[in-house]
């Protein structure tokens, strides 16, 4: 009965446009999600709280959802340092993320409304990731 029950649910939620079923695409936030491996993203989540660093978001690009995290909040300034996340000047603990020592990214302000997101796997080639802002 408790199988049915969420089945049930979960289909519900999918056919309110609650919830969206997607499939990982690519190595960009191994090893957190693996290619192939299939998650939800529940459209609900931020209706009684904005986004939080650490937070893995559903992005979408037009044509295609991307599973990245959140790395930065709106009216923060971002950088990354020889691969090390830097939030307003103070490095970040990111206990998930694989660095790229090779990565450097200017200090950027986030604009208000605008989040900082990036995929836990840093070692793939910098052109294979996008600090999307």
């Amino acid at each position: 009965r408790g199988a049915l029950g969420v089945l049930f649910g979960s289909l519900l939620a999918a056919r309110l446009g609650c919830v969206t079923p997607i499939q990982i695409d690519g190595i960009s936030m191994l090893p957190t999600l693996r290619p192939g491996q299939y998650a939800i993203a529940d459209r609900t989540a931020y209706w009684f709280h904005p986004p939080r660093r650490g937070d893995i978001v559903c992005v979408s690009t037009g044509h295609e959802y991307l599973a990245k995290r959140v790395i930065g909040l709106p009216g923060e300034t971002v950088e990354l340092r020889a691969g090390t996340l830097r939030v307003n000047g103070r490095p970040e603990r990111e206990p998930y993320a694989r660095p790229a020592r090779l990565w450097n990214v200017a200090p950027g302000r986030l604009a208000p409304g605008v989040f900082a997101v990036l995929g836990d796997n840093r070692e793939v080639a910098p052109c294979q990731q996008t600090l999307a802002r």
